[in-house]
C-alpha cells in the first residue's frame, strides 16, 4: 500500500512539474507573440514601444549629454537601487548597447574624462637589501604589520611593489 501512494505521489508532483514547465514556456512565447520583443538585456526584453519612447526622449533633449538622458530615463521608468540611487551606469550600458545595435541614435561624446590608473607615475626607485633570511620566525621577532596607505610610507611600498613586479625574473 505505501509504496502504490509513494509511486502516485511521484507520478503526481512530475504531471505537475511538466504542466507547471508547460505554463511558462507556452507564457513565454504568448508574452513574445504580442509584445513583440525586439531587444534583451540583462535577463528583461525591451518591446518597440520602449525603444521608441526611448527615442522619443533622445529627440526631446537634443543638447543633452549621454548622462544627463540616461538619468532622465531612470527617473522616468523607475530604475532606482535599493539604497535610492539612480541606475544611471546600468541605463548608460543599456543605451549603449540599443546604440550599437542601430536601435538608436545616441548624441556624440561630449567629453573624455581622465583616466588615473592609466595615467599614473612610475613610483620612485628605491634600493631594497634582497639578503635571504634564513631563520626560524621566532629569532627574527618581533614583526608588525601595518597598513601604509595614506601615510608616509605608501610611496615606499608601491616602489616595493613596482620592483617586484617588474624586476624580478619570470
Amino acid at each position: 500500500m505505501n509504496i502504490r501512494v509513494l509511486s502516485v505521489n511521484l507520478h503526481k508532483s512530475f504531471f505537475l512539474s511538466i504542466l507547471f514547465f508547460s505554463y511558462v514556456r507556452l507564457k513565454s512565447m504568448v508574452l513574445t507573440l504580442f509584445m513583440k520583443q525586439i531587444f534583451r538585456y540583462r535577463g528583461k526584453d525591451y518591446s518597440q514601444k520602449d525603444i521608441d519612447f526611448i527615442n522619443q526622449l533622445i529627440q526631446q533633449n537634443p543638447n543633452e549629454s549621454r548622462w544627463a538622458l540616461s538619468k532622465k530615463l531612470c527617473q522616468r521608468w523607475g530604475w532606482v537601487q535599493p539604497n535610492g540611487a539612480l541606475r544611471d551606469m546600468v541605463c548608460r550600458s543599456f543605451m549603449l548597447e540599443l546604440d550599437r545595435s542601430g536601435l538608436i541614435q545616441l548624441p556624440p561624446k561630449k567629453g573624455f574624462p581622465p583616466n588615473p590608473l592609466a595615467n599614473r607615475k612610475k613610483p620612485i626607485q628605491c634600493y631594497v637589501d634582497q639578503t635571504t633570511i634564513s631563520s626560524k620566525l621566532s629569532q627574527i621577532i618581533p614583526l608588525s604589520i601595518y597598513q601604509v596607505r595614506r601615510t608616509d610610507k605608501e610611496q615606499l611600498c608601491n616602489s616595493l611593489r613596482y620592483s617586484e613586479k617588474n624586476n624580478y625574473p619570470k
